[in-house]
């Protein structure tokens, strides 16, 4: 099945006319070789789940979740996390010609020691979070859920996707933050093939919108002060303070196009780009909703895949690259003499790039694989006036290498992991004059600790045994540490669950 990579067989994979027991599925599911094959499609194309290989399969989990960091790689996710999750996913071929997946999330946690950030999704927000010089822990609670359908008309397929997540979190002291996001996404595609290949289009929509509250319980506000951040230490002057401007709702929408290229017949090479647009603008409930910034994000992505064998070995190699730049507006907001706040003028302030690029390299036999990896990433931010910039590189080698094996009844999973991380080059200009001392410490006290160079070991692990053909029990770990010049940080998951 691997060397033809037939669409044909791909058609023909489903329950009810190739009767596979569930650890031979969940191989399948876990086998790397298929990961770097098709573990990409479902991002590029809402119909790609329908001509993949994989048999019908459906598990659920409760996943505890711990992190420990000495010293916060990014203050504003604070510096470790405890938490619990239950997972469900699905995906069934109901016949021939179309097939349904969908998965289901919930998460609740403490994020530990949060600083400069009150706002929930920090890093879809940036820079325009609202933060305190206080910090804390945040309490945090999620809900997803996403569903799936897709069906072939001949050489013609049809397929729509509809994801939603909720993300409630607060703080239990002074300054109390009380976020609550919403995250709305829709897409819908064709492919249609050609020959030996398929070629998929899918358009997506996405609206987005959360509403934060900060309240202090204490009337002195608990000698904090509230910043309405808007760039490398920069901030809105105007709306700082714990008294009238600490309710901010952020509003968005976005759109999507993404192109697949995957084998039809016989065919071997995956292919795929996407470009997202995405606008969020800040506003001021209490100040008849005028709207204070706005962030224009504009991202370009892409992958190719190629398996092949070599000598019995079945290898691949993969490429994948991103681009993401983010502009920003602020607005020039008048005394509302009239009563209300308008606009004056918008100015454009800052702008940032991020570019990342990928190689990975796959080689697998009789369960056991190995699987090189390089990749580099550079980013640059800067704010016009008074002028501040950020730029770093990062170079990164890894390698990881596991075994998987079914014992019949029984079956497992075993995997260690190793990359290292090399700072390239980092400048930070921040002008003393017109940042806040605070404000000027803490942001290089970040900027010199997420640019050291660092080293990962991991390991992972799943056991599995089946309570009949078609149910199992599994048990599943992963721990890894991160080791830097002088600290370093752990991140452990334990899950039990059932697949079938």
């Amino acid at each position: 099945m691997r060397k033809a990579l037939s669409f044909i067989f791909f058609l023909l994979v489903y329950q009810g006319l190739i009767a596979q027991r569930i650890n031979d599925r969940s191989l399948q599911r876990l086998d790397p070789y298929f990961g770097i094959a098709f573990g990409h499609t479902d991002y590029y194309s809402v119909t790609s789940f329908l001509l993949s290989p994989y048999a019908n399969y459906s598990e659920a989990f409760l996943t505890g979740d711990y992190r420990r960091e000495d010293r916060a790689f990014l203050p504003q996710y604070g510096d470790g996390y405890m938490g619990v999750a239950f997972n469900a996913a699905s995906m069934i071929r109901t016949d021939k010609f179309s097939a349904v997946q969908g998965k289901v999330e919930y998460s609740k946690g403490v994020k530990k020691n949060v600083k400069w950030n009150e706002t929930t999704d920090f890093l879809l927000l940036q820079p325009y979070v609202l933060a305190d010089s206080l910090g804390g822990d945040m309490q945090s609670e999620k809900y997803e859920f996403s569903g799936a359908y897709s069906r072939r008309f001949g050489k013609l397929i049809a397929g729509a996707e509809l994801g939603y997540r909720a993300v409630h979190e607060f703080r239990k002291i002074d300054p109390r933050p009380r976020n609550i996001a919403s995250d709305f996404g829709l897409r819908g595609g064709v492919s249609y093939i050609l020959g030996r290949y398929c070629l998929s289009a899918t358009a997506s929509y996405r609206k987005y919108h959360q509403l934060q509250n900060v309240e202090f319980y204490n009337p002195i506000g608990a000698n904090a002060v509230e910043y309405h951040f808007t760039g490398l230490g920069s901030r809105y002057q105007r709306f700082d303070g714990t008294n009238n401007f600490t309710t901010v709702r952020y509003k968005g929408n976005g759109y999507g196009l993404a192109m697949l290229l995957s084998p039809a017949d016989k065919g071997n090479l995956f292919a795929g780009v996407n470009g997202i647009m995405l606008k969020i603008a800040s506003h001021l409930p209490g100040q008849n909703e005028v709207p204070v910034t706005e962030l224009s994000i504009k991202q370009a992505d892409g992958f190719f895949s190629l398996p092949f064998n070599i000598d019995s070995f079945n290898s691949a190699i993969s490429f994948k690259f991103l681009y993401e730049r983010r502009d920003g507006c602020e607005n020039v907001i008048d005394n509302a003499v009239e009563g209300s706040y308008n606009v004056v003028k918008s100015l454009q302030l800052y702008v940032s790039h991020n570019a990342d690029a990928s190689l990975d390299a796959l080689m697998e036999k009789n369960g056991l694989y190995i699987k090189p990896n390089v990749g580099f990433n550079y980013y640059r931010a800067s704010y016009v006036y008074p002028m501040r910039l950020a730029s770093f590189a990062t170079l990164r080698f890894g390698l990881s290498g596991g075994w998987l094996k079914n014992f019949g009844k029984w079956m497992t999973s075993l995997s260690l992991e190793g990359r290292y991380e090399a700072n390239l080059m980092q400048d930070l200009e921040l002008p003393e004059r017109y940042t806040e001392k605070v404000i000027l410490h803490a942001y290089t006290q970040m900027f010199d600790g997420f640019c050291r160079n660092r080293f990962l070991l991991g390991a992972s692990a799943r056991v599995q045994t089946e309570i009949n053909d078609n149910n199992a029990l599994f048990l599943a770990t992963s721990f890894s540490q991160w080791f830097f010049p002088s600290d370093k940080a752990l991140l452990a998951k334990l899950s039990i669950g059932i697949t079938f």
